[in-house]
């Protein structure tokens, strides 16, 4: 009885992506020989059990990403502050036994086990996978986040997100908030201390928090330690400020910038904020500030009734306000068209995710939940700067809530 297995998922893997198993036995050749295969959710100590023939050449094909996605969901902290924990990681175990024998017997394999979290690779970029384009990981060192390091234009009231998918203890101790008066002197200093920096759980190492003025705004001062200046972290003279990491224990180098936003000025428009899931896991955010258009489409459903009305003394007929046809279903939806300023290469190339984004929402301000939205265009126009020097995105999105009447 040996079960060797030849090919394993790494240590931490994308939960969308084919997470391969490859296994062979010296057993093959008894009766009644099968594959027993047993994966576990360790959150929930869920189990399911696969029964697997071995191929032509005695091996065992196991793909545990069937098992793997159903478990998983995507958080956005919506209207929530400080430094939180996404519940979109977990960790999985398979275990390859064998089974056979005139009268069958079960031998258990060797436990694999690896964390998955929420991301996705493209087919032709899966090959070539490479857990540092995700992963932050002081003891290399490899500094990767997930959001995006475009400097962009942050607004009253939004939200802006900065996820980081981390692994260790010391990992990203600390967000540093510098802020800029319009002459371009610092206005002030102040550091947000991430609460699980310290911790080796990997529950507790998928880390995102709110950078936007919205976020800053509405943190509670006790999560804020002031440097210099004083709160609230954002003022109305402030003009822009740059989050960077800082690593107290001296690192190098000390203080490592992440990106820097400009408070952009009272649009003339209505601001429309859209945080949109990433293939990495994360969702990112972006503004959609100039002129914005507002549709209603309706579906609707008739069938005709006959007019004639007997009134059981002497007369059968109807009259103009006699119902000649009924509803049998009307619905609507409401679509916004947005648009954005000029954008760079770098964010026409980052919206491309959003152009396919299974999940979007619209951010509305402190005071409303999200609305869940869709992207209803079927096309994407990925424009480069030798094409057009300029360029803006008009989205058309649709609310996800149907609208229902009378019937």
């Amino acid at each position: 009885m040996a079960i060797t297995v030849h090919q394993s998922p790494p240590a931490r893997a994308l939960a969308y992506n084919p997470q391969k198993f490859y296994a062979s036995s010296t057993q093959v050749a008894q009766p009644n020989f099968r594959y027993k295969v047993i994966i576990t959710d360790l959150i929930t100590s869920d189990t399911q059990t696969y029964w697997v023939d071995a191929d032509p050449d005695g091996f065992c094909r196991f793909d545990a990403t069937p098992f793997t996605k159903t478990f998983f969901t995507h958080y956005l902290p919506i209207n929530t502050y400080g430094w939180q924990k996404s519940t979109s990681i977990r960790q999985i175990r398979v275990n390859i036994g064998e089974y056979y024998g005139t009268t069958p017997t079960y031998y258990a394999g060797s436990n694999y086990d690896w964390i998955a979290w929420n991301g996705q690779e493209d087919v032709l970029d899966f090959p070539n996978f490479n857990i540092d384009n995700y992963l932050y990981d002081i003891t290399v060192p490899n500094y990767a986040y997930l959001t995006d390091t475009i400097n962009s234009l942050a607004f009253e009231d939004r939200s802006d997100y900065f996820y980081v998918l981390t692994k260790g203890a010391g990992d990203l101790v600390r967000l540093r908030v510098r802020t800029y008066l319009p002459s371009g002197a610092l206005e002030g200093e102040f550091f947000i201390d991430n609460p699980h920096e310290a911790s080796t759980t990997y529950t507790d190492k998928y880390l995102c928090i709110d950078v936007g003025i919205k976020g800053l705004t509405e943190i509670t001062g006790a999560l804020v330690t002031v440097n210099a200046g004083a709160l609230p972290i954002i003022k109305s003279t402030t003009e822009s400020y740059i989050i960077a990491e800082a690593n107290p224990s001296g690192a190098d180098p000390a203080f490592r910038d992440i990106k820097q936003f400009t408070i952009g000025c009272t649009p003339r428009f209505p601001v429309y904020t859209i945080h949109f899931l990433r293939k990495n896991g994360a969702f990112n955010s972006f503004h959609f500030h100039k002129r914005s258009d507002f549709t209603t489409s309706k579906q609707e459903q008739r069938y005709s009734v006959y007019p004639y009305q007997a009134d059981g003394v002497s007369a059968y007929e109807y009259d103009r306000s006699t119902i000649m046809s009924r509803p049998l279903n009307v619905t609507s939806k409401d679509v916004l068209r947005l648009n954005t300023d000029w954008i760079t290469p770098a964010q026409v190339d980052l919206l491309k995710e959003l152009f396919d984004s299974p999940y979007i929402y619209l951010d509305e301000g402190s005071t409303l939940p999200y609305r869940q939205v869709t992207y209803i265009k079927n096309s994407y126009n990925l424009n480069k700067a030798w094409n057009e020097k300029l360029f803006n995105l008009q989205a058309d999105f649709e609310v996800a809530a149907t609208n229902y009447r009378q019937i």
